[in-house]
């Protein structure tokens, strides 16, 4: 945890404050990123690359797609 993170946790008084706390900044969706990885998957084709590749860097837009989904409730 950095500095400036940990000092916005540091004199809470439970885990579910901290953990609440640190879900409200990481948690937020970020509507502009989503957007750009749409487009980036609706755009992204296989062109003269092999399958290969065309199926790593499609995953990995996957995988990134998938950070912005929220965290689910406990």
């Amino acid at each position: 945890m950095t500095q400036p993170i940990a000092s916005t946790v540091f004199y809470m008084d439970s885990t579910v404050e901290i953990w609440n706390a640190l879900k409200q900044i990481f948690a937020q969706l970020d509507d502009t990123g989503v957007c750009n990885l749409q487009y980036t998957l609706a755009n992204t084709t296989q062109g003269t690359r092999i399958v290969d590749a065309y199926f790593i860097e499609h995953k990995g837009i996957w995988e990134e797609f998938r950070s912005f989904r929220p965290l689910p409730h406990c």
